[in-house]
């Protein structure tokens, strides 16, 4: 790149730091140009600080329960009573028909009410099977859950996911829309999927209820054809470029399970603000979990993570699924 470029480009970033929206075109030139991936990251993280100025880095402790392998009553009450004793202050279930989940999802809120419970969403599966979203979710709530997330295991369109969001706000449940950076997607597929965020984020009407408490946006990482894997460069670049784009996000999510904790630790310089959720080890629980394609990695001890937060200059804070913090480290 040529001086005169490179000189552009950061025009280009001082510009948004300042407050111009990128263009799709700016974006799109912001995700192809590697050669200014250092200048993209202190650009996304001046906009961090400028939309979230405080020194923590947050992290939420949670486990996850496969609703078939719950058994009796008197084994979810020991698996909950281990998911508390961990420090865990959230629960998400997943792999199992949405029945049997809404009765999950009582009898462990009737006798743990104090977590919070979530469910792993296969936005694709549920558009394929015609299961009414609205309903589903209503009935879910009801039963006490109290926020959603993507399923990673499966692949679905970015549009499908954005549509379950949508319905869980209306419902008062917290969700995210999340960015998958994929190893075999075009620089223009993955400008497009950030600029389909931001556009639901602008035309979103205001809402009320768990969710109205923040804006918040979760990254993760897809293996490609033949499980070719996200190179770090590419998942820091997407973030940092996220963070730029997305100008009414506050919160970023990093989710350390897909990349490692050394790219989540330098995701901190890239625009993220939150580490997502790590799973600690409990009596009931095996040593490493499954997410994207079975890629997930060995699980980060909470003290594990603490410090690598705190290495990296921020103050550890441990928050629930709204973002409101738990405890400070």
């Amino acid at each position: 790149m040529s001086a005169g470029e490179q000189a552009s480009i950061q025009e280009l970033l001082d510009r948004t730091v300042a407050g111009e929206r990128l263009s799709a075109a700016a974006t799109a030139a912001l995700l192809a140009d590697g050669e200014t991936l250092l200048a993209v990251g202190r650009a996304a993280a001046a906009m961090r600080r400028a939309r979230l100025p405080t020194e923590q880095v947050t992290f939420a402790l949670g486990h996850i329960l496969a609703v078939p392998d719950l058994g009796s009553e008197a084994d979810l009450a020991e698996k909950l009573a281990a998911v508390v004793a961990a420090g865990c202050s959230e629960v998400t279930f997943r792999a199992a028909p949405l029945a049997a989940v809404t009765r999950a999802v009582a009898a462990a809120k009737a006798h743990t009410p104090q977590l919070h419970y979530g469910l792993a969403v296969d936005a694709a599966g549920w558009a394929a099977g015609d299961v009414n979203t609205a309903a589903a979710l209503a009935a879910l709530r009801d039963a006490g859950l109290s926020f959603l997330v993507q399923d990673s295991g499966s692949q679905q369109d970015g549009t499908v996911w954005l549509d379950v969001v949508d319905a869980a706000y209306d419902l008062g449940l917290d969700a995210a829309p999340t960015i998958v950076v994929r190893a075999h997607e075009t620089v223009a597929e993955r400008a497009a999927q950030l600029v389909q965020v931001r556009d639901w984020q602008d035309g979103r009407r205001p809402r009320r209820g768990a969710a109205a408490a923040h804006r918040s946006c979760v990254v993760i990482a897809a293996s490609g054809a033949g499980d070719r894997a996200v190179s770090p460069f590419d998942y820091l670049r997407t973030l940092a470029v996220l963070r730029l784009c997305l100008d009414t996000t506050t919160h970023v999510s990093a989710a350390w399970g897909h990349v490692g904790a050394e790219v989540a630790q330098l995701s901190l310089s890239f625009g993220a603000d939150d580490l997502g959720t790590i799973q600690p080890p409990t009596p009931t629980a095996h040593t490493s979990s499954t997410g994207a394609a079975g890629q997930w990695l060995p699980r980060l001890s909470r003290d594990e993570l603490v410090r690598l937060i705190r290495t990296a200059g921020w103050t550890p804070a441990q928050r629930d699924t709204s973002y409101g913090l738990v405890e400070t480290f």
